[in-house]
């Protein structure tokens, strides 16, 4: 019984995004050079084995969400937080109702710059020209960040911004302001013109 009361509350939240244009029909246009996210339930999930959804995501965090999603406000969404927190579960809920979307991590970006990734680079830049949504995860993640990572997330950012105004989910474990010392102002700047959302949760998996 309580299995049924939470996938309802799950199915519930994550309906809120699904059929957010449905739901705003006969309301004017997103403004200019804002994007809504291309909506569609999918059966196929990026990393099936990281267990989320909807229900697990906080209510304000969704509602923050929603006007990006619906093109009102501007993308990326930068979730920071400490480790455990559910930045990683709210991007992937995101990714799982969007029509395209990929994940990929800081070190598998670098990696696959320099021909040791799962992909080769053509194949990397061209994914992420082309997926309406992109999963950028692990920002920050190092203590000091080199030439490699910051020419690559700098990339990521050009190109979101030119091919799909910024249809980025971003995820930091150090506060916003902590990337202008480890990249520079620049990309910071990028980083955070759009959504910044703390996640208030405690260590999830800690707890769990």
């Amino acid at each position: 019984m309580m299995e049924t009361i939470q996938e309802a509350k799950s199915d519930r939240l994550g309906k809120i995004l699904q059929h957010a244009f449905d739901e705003e029909a006969g309301q004017p246009a997103p403004t200019p050079g804002l994007r809504p996210l291309s909506i569609v339930k999918k059966d196929v999930r990026l990393l099936p084995e990281l267990q989320r959804q909807w229900s697990q995501v906080d209510n304000a965090a969704v509602e923050a969400i929603r006007p990006v999603v619906m093109g009102s406000a501007p993308w990326p969404i930068l979730f920071h937080g400490p480790p455990g927190g559910g930045k990683t579960c709210a991007a992937l809920c995101l990714a799982d109702i969007s029509e395209t979307a990929w994940y990929v991590t800081v070190e598998e970006l670098c990696d696959s710059v320099m021909g040791k990734g799962r992909i080769g680079a053509g194949m990397l830049w061209q994914r992420i020209s082309e997926k309406d949504l992109i999963v950028l995860d692990e920002l920050g993640c190092r203590s000091g960040v080199g030439d490699l990572e910051f020419s690559a997330v700098k990339r990521v950012l050009d190109i979101r911004e030119t091919r799909h105004h910024r249809c980025l989910g971003a995820i930091s474990n150090v506060h916003p302001e902590a990337l202008i010392q480890l990249y520079d102002r620049r990309i910071y700047s990028r980083l955070t013109c759009g959504l910044v959302y703390q996640m208030q949760s405690g260590d999830r998996r800690r707890d769990a």
